[in-house]
């Protein structure tokens, strides 16, 4: 008797990829979906698992990090995703050891760790642990794998895990503890207060602390035989304001030696700077933010006097006539302490004429081509609340030249 030929069982590899390549409802997708989540789930999950990793790694090739990934799927794509990618990043890392990921990718990650005890499971784990059944949790997979194929290139700003440089010392910031807690504790002064003179004055404190901190470190540096380079990293900028919030932070860049291109479409900004002063500029920005929305909120931006939601219009006109101000005092709180220490040390300006001409050279080289972004005022009340919010503490002084707006990359 004659036996029919063995059928192979489908490759979970190739219907991940089918699955993948269908666009969401098609026919193709899932046909493959449903392929996928009928078979013996131990193989599935290891495909799914080995498959995240790859684009994963893939991604960090293509000039991504995690915060950028991270923040992309959960802006485009929803907690599910984000949490899958989540657990993919975490895995693609934990494969190089701890020894072998520089720290500022690990701090990118946050308090996530590897949850799980078996990669060969992980999957079915997750889905349990979601409350989602096979189908929706191979559904979500394909996805992220799709989501992870089609990632546009960006700029490397360094060598991804498992290349030679990725983790070394050389151009780590110096920044002690001490400095760090100092400004961290004005910044959640001004935070906590309502009312926005205070918010500014200490504010204004944490950077006249930041700028003695970078003209001693700059001092040191230039002393140094082993000159540190300028480093990049990028800052996300978030909806609904991004045009807004990216001023701001160009501005904060502005007042602390650094340079923003803003890239229109990712949700980022790429910060360019001296290792200290790119990590003071994400707290200092951080905290802004927040002053912002505290601000706002002091002057009725929420609602009009007949108790009716305020134009969006008023709202983005006082966060970027808010954005201009503050960064004017940012600045002129650094160059007064320029200033103050050049007082004594004539050999600082140039040394800082050096280090900022070091930073706009790396900026440019990375994106050599540049837009500038230029904001309407829509709403003259709107800028005229955000400036006062910005200009109470400092009425008695002579205003500022105007900051340069964000770039656009």
């Amino acid at each position: 008797m004659t036996r029919p030929p063995r059928v192979p069982p489908p490759d979970p590899d190739l219907l991940l990829q089918a699955a993948a390549l269908g666009p969401d409802g098609s026919l193709r997708r899932d046909l493959a979906c449903g392929q996928l989540a009928a078979l013996p789930p131990r193989p599935v999950d290891q495909a799914i698992l080995a498959g995240l990793r790859r684009h994963v790694s893939q991604a960090w090739r293509r000039g991504w990090l995690p915060a950028d990934l991270l923040r992309l799927v959960r802006r485009d794509f929803g907690d599910l995703r984000h949490g899958m990618t989540m657990d993919a990043v975490v895995a693609e890392l934990d494969q190089h050891g701890p020894a072998g990921v520089a720290s500022s990718w690990r701090a990118q990650l946050g308090e996530a760790t590897r949850w799980w005890a078996d990669d060969a499971t992980w999957a079915s784990e997750w889905a349990t642990g979601r409350r989602v059944d096979r189908m929706a949790m191979v559904a979500v997979a394909a996805d992220v794998l799709a989501l992870l194929s089609d990632l546009p290139r960006l700029p490397l700003l360094g060598p991804p895990p498992g290349q030679p440089g990725h983790v070394t010392t050389a151009g780590e910031d110096g920044l002690d503890e001490r400095t760090l807690g100092r400004v961290r504790a004005l910044l959640a002064k001004a935070e906590s207060t309502t009312f926005a003179e205070e918010a500014e004055a200490y504010t204004r404190k944490a950077q006249e602390l930041i700028a003695r901190h970078r003209v001693d470190r700059a001092l040191v540096a230039a002393a140094s035989p082993l000159r540190a380079a300028p480093t990049a990293t990028r800052v996300g900028v978030d909806a609904p304001y991004e045009a807004e919030n990216s001023l701001l932070l160009a501005g904060v860049a502005t007042a602390n030696r650094c340079r923003s291109v803003w890239s229109t479409n990712l949700g980022f900004a790429t910060v360019f700077g001296f290792a200290d002063d790119v990590r003071l500029v994400e707290l200092l920005y951080t905290s802004l933010l927040v002053q912002a929305g505290v601000a706002m909120a002091a002057v009725g931006a929420g609602r009009d006097r007949a108790g009716r939601s305020m134009r969006r219009s008023f709202r983005q006109s006082f966060l970027a006539a808010y954005a201009v101000r503050i960064g004017q005092r940012l600045d002129d709180a650094s160059r007064l302490e320029n200033e103050r220490a050049a007082a004594g040390q004539p050999a600082l300006l140039p040394v800082l004429a050096a280090r900022d001409e070091a930073v706009t050279t790396r900026a440019e080289r990375m994106f050599p081509k540049l837009s500038a972004t230029r904001l309407r005022i829509k709403d003259g009340a709107g800028a005229t609340a955000g400036r006062d919010a910005a200009d109470q503490a400092l009425l008695r002084q002579a205003a500022m030249p105007a900051l340069g707006s964000a770039m656009s990359g």
